[in-house]
């Protein structure tokens, strides 16, 4: 996995923040970034039987949305 490096703004500390693409890992150990959540989010969804979908945009934030029949859409869900 990647392990990026996060530098405060504020205090200048800096925190190596590791990356997981497994929801596993994320469930264990509770950290992660937009991508990781909506990952796991997804893969719940799928697995209690609702079409979703990952989104991707040009800021590099990452979502789920869920698609509704009732409404005919797409419904944003984003687990961050």
């Amino acid at each position: 996995s990647r392990v990026e490096l996060y530098a405060c703004r504020t205090c200048g500390a800096h925190v190596r923040f590791p990356r997981y693409n497994n929801p596993r890992t994320l469930l264990r150990t509770r950290r992660g970034r937009c991508g990781e959540w909506a990952n796991a989010f997804t893969l719940f969804c799928r697995a209690l039987g609702f079409t979703a979908r990952y989104v991707l945009d040009f800021t590099d934030h990452v979502w789920t949305e869920v698609w509704s029949e009732g409404r005919g859409r797409w419904l944003h869900a984003d687990p961050c």
